[in-house]
């Protein structure tokens, strides 16, 4: 606790300067293996992490190294998952579907789901009747708006105009709907296909999130990879395109809360009895590569190195809580915002240890999240939120445990012990009769750094119980007692210190956007952090100007020594690679404040041996034109003064050895 007091107070002294910058898979066939939680196009490999929501009778679920076998009851059973960057603003999930024994019971349904809670979810489905023996009869949505399904939502079919909508919205094969490419020629699914469970088929369902004649929306269409009417013949089918404001904008009447929350996505079935589901490939259309570079964010790590060729960051903060580092260059203004790392080492569970990020407005509002260890059992003991609001980290703001609570002064730390029945496994945002409360301590299994975890950090903006916050949560992504791949999530902490606080008035920071970075605590090791992803983007990484900055004046200013002969002995290297360094670098050890100490070292090293610095390249040499003391913005006399300073103190030194001799 003492080194977090005193990281309030060093903290306040952190320049206001930092704020400115910013700057085809193959599986692998073993289900234990960790597949990383973000990538542009993932083939998945891990199938354990899909589990049964909603969950009524009948519903059964078995997961095999590569595949589900899955059994649903109508409309009260999705088999989903929490793995995939469902809060693109487009992308695909595609995977085969098979039962051989299936016979048509004329009222038959397979397909995707997409799951926010029980009483919010989209459906997209295939169905089979009586009057259609040789294909699908037609494509259905059934969507749920919180616990209700009829005249809730309203949709479009292509660019046609907003229709609200009962239980249903019928998209008939029949009609002349379906084509053989996308909003192509209109074509009879009926008579033109075979797509039979019996032979099986490829269906993919495409997402995009745009606006729709000025109301938000999610585009969809299912695609249908399976046979022309020979059942022979490789054919490709789409469904037209249907634009549903369920989740965004319900009957246009504004922007749903739902908007900033991750759903879970996967499948659903009903009366087709055991289907098979396998070759799942999930794929972010807008993922890009983003390129960032990496500063400490106030004292020196023990271990900080940035591995710009595998993209990894190496960490290591033993004895200060404050030893975080930033990550430049991040749309931290999004909605939704989401970090994830991997973690490597051998790291175990080291008493005391924490693990975690932290969120910065400014020197006077910020907070860590964070996991810790207690040395007993090798999981996490619990997750802590230390809070700072307006210079002040008790009853500034207040904070719920969404969607239980109501709302609380926040305390240091606000804190969640796991076998308070917290956490909860394999879930996105808990709510509701299923948030299936997972006891992390009995459920999981060597969630430790040396297990290679991933952690991740989100952050919606959303309302809850009238009130503008920031919904918090932590997750954790490793194996459980049953040798699976399971993820498990802190609650989720709705905290109205940085936009409404304590439900008054808005907060000064309200619109800035914040810096994510990651810390760890208490560590006997380096921790390395790889597959480092932003909102489904894979990062590149590089150290930040100001950190090389940072890096010459530790390694070669040496301002924690004064030693004889520092003129002879540390200058010339630092001579040296100052001339090595670029001029951006050069041009900010000039002017930053932060290093003010030690280009005044560097003047009066360079003065007392008689080099001089080039006022427009900022090169050190004896016979550069202009003055060493070149500084912009700053008293010419008081550099001329160090220099002098530095020049007496050298010669002192040199008069001191020869007496000596």
């Amino acid at each position: 606790m003492k080194q977090r007091k005193r990281f309030f107070k060093l903290l306040s002294f952190l320049s206001l300067s930092l704020l400115a910058l910013g700057v085809g898979t193959t599986a692998i066939k073993q289900h234990k293996t960790i597949t990383p939680v973000h990538a542009e196009k993932v083939a998945l490999t891990d199938y354990s992490r899909f589990i049964i929501r909603y969950a009524q009778g009948g519903s059964s679920l078995t997961k095999s190294v590569n595949a589900l076998e899955y059994k649903g009851v109508w409309d009260s059973s999705f088999a989903v998952t929490d793995q995939f960057n469902s809060t693109s603003t487009s992308y695909s999930l595609k995977a085969s579907f098979k039962n051989t024994t299936w016979t048509n019971g004329g009222d038959d349904w397979a397909g995707f789901n997409i799951y926010y809670d029980n009483t919010t979810y989209i459906g997209f489905y295939l169905k089979w009747n009586n009057d259609c023996a040789t294909s699908i009869a037609e494509g259905v949505m059934l969507n749920h708006v919180n616990g209700a399904w009829d005249n809730v939502y309203a949709s479009a079919i292509g660019n046609g105009a907003w229709t609200n909508r009962g239980t249903f919205t019928d998209l008939w094969s029949d009609g002349g709907g379906w084509s053989r490419t996308l909003n192509g020629a209109n074509v009879n699914l009926r008579t033109d296909s075979k797509i039979l469970l019996t032979l099986g088929f490829d269906v993919t369902l495409h997402v995009e999130r745009k606006v729709h004649l000025g109301r938000l929306a999610d585009y969809m269409y299912i695609q249908i990879d399976a046979f022309e009417s020979n059942g022979t013949t490789p054919a490709t089918f789409y469904s037209p395109s249907v634009a549903v404001d369920a989740v965004t904008n319900p009957k246009g009447a504004g922007e749903s809360q739902w908007t900033a929350i991750k759903p879970q996505i996967g499948f659903f079935n009903n009366n087709v009895g055991i289907v098979t589901i396998d070759e799942i490939v999930f794929t972010d259309k807008v993922a890009t590569t983003k390129a960032v570079t990496v500063e400490r964010a106030h004292l020196k790590p023990q271990t900080f190195t940035v591995d710009n060729v595998n993209n990894e960051v190496v960490l290591k903060g033993a004895s200060q809580f404050n030893e975080a580092i930033f990550f430049n260059g991040l749309p931290t203004t999004d909605k939704n915002l989401e970090f994830f790392a991997r973690l490597a080492g051998t790291e175990g569970n080291t008493d005391g240890l924490e693990v975690g990020f932290i969120y910065y407005l400014n020197n006077s509002n910020y907070l860590f999240f964070y996991f810790s260890w207690d040395g007993t059992l090798k999981v996490p003991a619990d997750m802590k939120i230390v809070a700072v609001v307006d210079g002040a980290n008790n009853g500034t703001a207040q904070f719920a445990r969404n969607p239980w609570d109501d709302f609380a002064n926040h305390t240091f730390p606000i804190q969640y012990w796991s076998d308070h029945g917290g956490f909860v496994s394999d879930a996105s945002y808990p709510c509701g009769g299923d948030s299936n409360f997972n006891n992390i301590r009995t459920n999981g299994k060597d969630l430790v750094v040396s297990s290679s975890i991933g952690v991740s950090f989100t952050r919606a903006r959303s309302v809850y119980k009238g009130r503008v916050i920031d919904a918090f949560r932590l997750s954790i992504l490793g194996h459980g007692t049953d040798n699976f791949v399971h993820s498990w999530h802190t609650p989720t902490i709705a905290f109205d210190g940085f936009t409404y606080p304590m439900g008054g008035t808005a907060s000064p920071v309200l619109d800035t956007a914040p810096r994510i970075g990651l810390y760890n605590y208490n560590s006997t090791t380096d921790i390395k952090y790889g597959t480092l992803a932003y909102n489904g983007s894979p990062l590149t990484l590089n150290y930040s100007t100001r950190e090389l900055t940072r890096h010459f004046d530790d390694e070669y200013m040496h301002l924690d020594k004064n030693v004889d002969g520092q003129c002879d002995t540390y200058y010339p290297l630092a001579k040296a690679e100052w001339n090595s360094l670029s001029n951006e670098i050069r041009a900010l050890y000039v002017s930053d404040s932060e290093f003010a100490d030690g280009y005044a070292r560097l003047v009066a090293w360079a003065t007392a041996k008689g080099d001089k610095l080039d006022s427009n390249n900022l090169l050190v040499s004896a016979s550069s034109p202009g003055g060493l003391n070149y500084r912009p913005n700053s008293s010419v006399g008081q550099w001329v003064i160090l220099a002098g300073l530095g020049l007496i103190s050298c010669l002192f030194l040199l008069i001191r050895k020869k007496k000596t001799n």
